[in-house]
Order: structure tokens, then C-alpha cells, then sequence
């Protein structure tokens, strides 16, 4: 039901913009016909053009190019006479060709500038994204959850050992742990989920709509794929996790967080290599110590 309404809005958004573009186009052409040929609104084709290449697909741009072109040439004809009828097909053909130049490097600067904010926003080791892009969109995630009173967990992962393993066995190892643990957490989580490696060994997860046993379930089994990536790889490490269930109204992100590092921290604490999952109390917001094994369901 959800992708059918992001479909339908889409393709409402993409029928506005069509529909300015043709509006504009007929505005150009009208001024360019009422002054005929003692002023000239050739640029101003462009911007329509612009439009459908940097806001539409490829497909609109194109057709946006040929509009314009079309437009332009019955325009011209209507307002000029030449001695030869190929004049204007060459005029128009010329202009083709600098809307299709114009709208090609539009689309490949619009790629380019997408790729670099998607580098940006990903961790360069394990592909997944960074702390500063993690806190932009879950709290985003969190308000929308918040506004239709949906409950969301956060997951705070480390790896036990993790240091010792680099010291050991070189930061080569280290990094191949880091990249298969982002690996299996990846494909274990939805694609609403959202994943980050916000500290050296340390990964976020933050999962909406997931209450107390939908995150128990899914963390049980992510940590015993984890468990047996170590084992049959023989990696000297361990992996303990924090998770805290939050309900409307929703806490802020930093209060999720420490919530859920002081929970992990606490499986640290006490056995490492398990987790532990506990409902958010806003009465430990102000608090420095969270009572971390009071009532927590530990597996």
C-alpha cells in the first residue's frame, strides 16, 4: 500500500512538472510571436529544458527537447519568411542540438553531484553509512515514526576484543571483520532499516515499526549470524549489543543512542558476547548511570 501511494504521488509530481514545462514553453513562444523578430526569447527555451533535465527523466528531457524545438520553428516560420525552406530546418536542427548538449550535461552534472553527496554520506571501509549521515536521516525516521505514533528500536553493536584482534593479527584482519560484519548486518535488515558504522568497531542500527519482539527476534538472529562469521572464520572476537525500544513520544536521537551504548555497554561489562533489549524509560534521561540489568531480557 505504501510503495502504491509513493507511486502515485511520484507520478502526480512528474505530471506537475509536465505541465509546467508545456505552460512555459507556450509563455515563450506567445512573447517570442507578439514581438516577432525585433526581440529575441531564445534563452528562455533553455529553461524549460533545464527543468525536466535536472528534476525529470531522461525520457521528459528529451521530449522537453523536442517541444521546445518544434515550438521555436512553427514560431519562426510564422513570424519570418525565407527565401528557402531549408533555412529553418537548419535552424531548428541546430537548436536541437544545443537543447540535447545543454540537458546531457545537465543529467551528468545532477549524477555527479548524487554520487558525491552518496560518498559523502557512506563510510569509506564499509560502505555503509557514516555517523553524521545516520543522525540526519534517523531523525527524520524518528519524527515521521513519532507523527503516526509508530514504535522504533535502536541497536548499539561492538566488537568485543576488537583491538586485541589488530594488535594480534594486524589491522588487515581488523578490516576484513569491520567489512563482513557490515556485510551480514546489511543483508540481514530491510530496506527501511538504517545501518551505520559510527565509531571505529561500533555500528548503529536504527529499525521502525519495530517493537520489543520484532527487534528481539531480528537481533537474535543477527547475532547468531555474527557468532558463526566468527567462528568458521576464526576471528578472535565476540559481539555485544544494546537495544532500546522506543515508543510514542519518541525520545531524540542522542537519548536513543546513549540509551542503547549504556545498555550494550553494560553486556560488556558483565559477559560481553550477547545482547540485551530493554523499553525506553524517560525517566533516565538526566541520569548518568542507566540501570542497565534491572528487569533486561538477555540472550
Amino acid at each position: 500500500m505504501k510503495s502504491e501511494w509513493h507511486a502515485f504521488m511520484a507520478d502526480r509530481s512528474i505530471t506537475g512538472l509536465a505541465s509546467l514545462i508545456v505552460i512555459l514553453i507556450a509563455i515563450v513562444a506567445l512573447a517570442d510571436y507578439l514581438t516577432g523578430t525585433q526581440l529575441s526569447f531564445s534563452i528562455f527555451y533553455v529553461v524549460p529544458v533545464a527543468l525536466a533535465s535536472w528534476y525529470a527523466s531522461r525520457r521528459l528531457a528529451v521530449l522537453t527537447c523536442l517541444l521546445a524545438t518544434m515550438t521555436w520553428l512553427i514560431v519562426e516560420i510564422s513570424t519570418i519568411s525565407y527565401m528557402n525552406s531549408f533555412i529553418p530546418m537548419w535552424n531548428a536542427a541546430v537548436r536541437l542540438g544545443f537543447f540535447a548538449i545543454t540537458s546531457v550535461l545537465l543529467v551528468a552534472l545532477k549524477t555527479a553531484l548524487e554520487r558525491q553527496q552518496e560518498l559523502a554520506s557512506l563510510d569509506g571501509l564499509t560502505q555503509v553509512l557514516n555517523r553524521r549521515a545516520f543522525e540526519q536521516r534517523c531523525e527524520c525516521l524518528m519524527r515521521t515514526c513519532d507523527q503516526q505514533s509508530r514504535a522504533i528500536s535502536i541497536a548499539y553493536l561492538d566488537i568485543d576484543d576488537f583491538k586485541r584482534a589488530n594488535d594480534d593479527f594486524g589491522h588487515q584482519l581488523g578490516d576484513q571483520i569491520l567489512v563482513a560484519v557490515a556485510a551480514i548486518l546489511t543483508r540481514e535488515l530491510r530496506s527501511t532499516d538504517l545501518l551505520s558504522r559510527i565509531g571505529g568497531d561500533e555500528f548503529a542500527i536504527a529499525m521502525p515499526e519495530a517493537g520489543y519482539s520484532g527487534a528481539t527476534f531480528k537481533m537474535q538472529r543477527i547475532v547468531t549470524k555474527l557468532r558463526r562469521a566468527a567462528v568458521s572464520n576464526g576471528w578472535p572476537v565476540g559481539f555485544s549489543v544494546g537495544v532500546v525500544v522506543c515508543r510514542p513520544p519518541l525520545p531524540n536521537l542522542h537519548q536513543a543512542l546513549h540509551f542503547a551504548d549504556r545498555l550494550m555497554y553494560g553486556v560488556k561489562m558483565r559477559e560481553a558476547d550477547g545482547f540485551v533489549i530493554k523499553e525506553y524509560d524517560p525517566g533516565w534521561n538526566t541520569a548518568s548511570e542507566l540501570p542497565i540489568c534491572a528487569n533486561a531480557s538477555n540472550t
